[in-house]
């Protein structure tokens, strides 16, 4: 493996434990005690984390 496809894995490696961490959070009071202005950030930029995650898997899938 090349070393910018390392950068890669590892950038999706620490995007995925970002991502469970912010799935872990939007469950728990302290969310919900949020202003609905800053719940409705965390969402989106959760779901654009996912889009991001898709898109590094499907880079790295193209690696030979």
């Amino acid at each position: 493996m090349q070393e910018h496809e390392k950068r890669v894995v590892t950038e999706k490696e620490e995007l995925t434990k970002k991502l469970l961490a912010l799935l872990g959070f939007v469950e728990t009071d302290t969310f919900k005690s949020l202003e609905q202005e800053d719940r409705e950030l965390l969402l989106e930029q959760l779901e654009l984390m996912k889009q991001y995650e898709v898109i590094l898997v499907v880079r790295i899938e193209r690696f030979d």
